[in-house]
This record gives C-alpha cells, sequence and structure tokens, in this order.
C-alpha cells in the first residue's frame, strides 16, 4: 500500500537532508584547510580578490558535485530496472500452469493526466492518487514513483503548509498524531517553497544561503 511508499519516501528525506549537510561540513572543512600563500603580505582589496574567486567556486561547485552523484545513483537505479520491494517499478505475476507457477513481471505503467507512461522506460512516471486500507484520493503535492526517490523528488511540500491536508495525511497513516503545519510566513530563496520541488531542493543542498566571512586581521597579523 501507498502508506509504506510514503513513509520510505519520508526516510529517505531525513537520510538526503543528513547527506547534505555531512558534504557540506566536510567540503568546508577541505576548504578550511588550504593555505593562502604570497609572497609579500598582501593589502584588503588584493586579499578579498584572492578569496572571493575561490569562495564563488565553493560554492557553484559543491552542489553541482553532488547534484551530480546523485542524478549518477539515480540513472544507474532505473537503468538496472530491479524490482524493489514496495512493487512500485515493476508488478510480479503468478501464472498456473498444471501445479506449476510461473513467475514474471510487468512494468507499472501510470494513465492519470491522459497520457501513458511506463516504469520500464520512463523514471518520472508519477500518480497522485494514493490509496490506503483506509483512505482513496489524494494529498496536495504528494505523489508516488516509480521508486520511491523518484516520488520524493517530484513531490513538494505542499501538504505540510496546511493543518488540513496533515489531517488527511494522519489518515491515511492510520495515526492518531496530527503534524503541525509549517509557517509560509518565513522567507525563503525557494519562493513558492510550498510548491517547489523537493528534487530541487536536494540539488540545493537544502542550503537557503551561503555565508562567508574572510579574517583579513587574522591573515595580516600571521603575515605580517
Amino acid at each position: 500500500m501507498d502508506g509504506k511508499v510514503l513513509s520510505t519516501q519520508v526516510r529517505l528525506l531525513a537520510a538526503l537532508c543528513s547527506l547534505a549537510n555531512s558534504t557540506v561540513v566536510e567540503r568546508i572543512r577541505t576548504l578550511s584547510a588550504r593555505e593562502l600563500v604570497t609572497v609579500e603580505p598582501l593589502s584588503r582589496r588584493p586579499f578579498d580578490d584572492q578569496i572571493h574567486p575561490t569562495v564563488s567556486n565553493f560554492i557553484r561547485e559543491t552542489p553541482r558535485d553532488f547534484r551530480r552523484t546523485h542524478e549518477y545513483v539515480n540513472g544507474m537505479l532505473h537503468a538496472n530496472q530491479f524490482q524493489n520491494f514496495l512493487s512500485t517499478n515493476w508488478n510480479l505475476v503468478t501464472t498456473p500452469v498444471g501445479k506449476l507457477h510461473y513467475f514474471s513481471t510487468s512494468p507499472v505503467s501510470v494513465n492519470e493526466s491522459g497520457q501513458f507512461c511506463s516504469c520500464e522506460t520512463s523514471s518520472t512516471c508519477t500518480r497522485s492518487r494514493l490509496k490506503n486500507m483506509n483512505y482513496r484520493g489524494t494529498l496536495n503535492g504528494l505523489v508516488v514513483g516509480c521508486l520511491p526517490v523518484h516520488g520524493l523528488r517530484l513531490s513538494t511540500l505542499e501538504c505540510f503548509y496546511s493543518s488540513e491536508c496533515l489531517k488527511q495525511l494522519a489518515k491515511f497513516v492510520n495515526s492518531s498524531f496530527v503534524l503541525s503545519p509549517l509557517k509560509r510566513s518565513i522567507p525563503s530563496r525557494f519562493t513558492p517553497i510550498s510548491s517547489t520541488p523537493i528534487g530541487t531542493l536536494i540539488d540545493e543542498l537544502f542550503i537557503e544561503s551561503w555565508q562567508n566571512s574572510s579574517n583579513y586581521s587574522s591573515y595580516y597579523s600571521i603575515c605580517a
């Protein structure tokens, strides 16, 4: 049922958030270990001219490298066509022949918007109509894809900004605990944050802004 799929996607989101954090921490540690070597002490402007390109490259390359690795893994998962335990990409079909049973697989297909999409040929197939033992319907922004990671990337956080949707979500997963909605008033560079694909947040390492503070006084006291 789709309750397990959504649960897997939420756990995957937490894991990717943790991975993004550890990636940034490690990249910052590596950057901090670099040394600025000059023939003579630089004045403030040449110092800034040396530092700013390095920091700009760091800000540009860190999410790019993370995104490239993530895309490679996702591409490998789709290309290998392994059936996952949630059966979101392939169905297992049994065919009785006498006393024997033959097992085969058939790709999961979606046709919600009038356009046929098969998980055999595309990793971007999604369906928004969810089903569970006690609920059938849609939850704003949440979709199921061929793999949990694909569904997660194509989902948004819209439901988590709506108290009514969160009540439906609690009912969907058969829980008496209802989450408090996120606050739309909190500013974000992802505008509007509620309808930004989670894949975009992942690709940007969940970072709202980068800030750098270069200590010229410390540099000068060491080099002068």
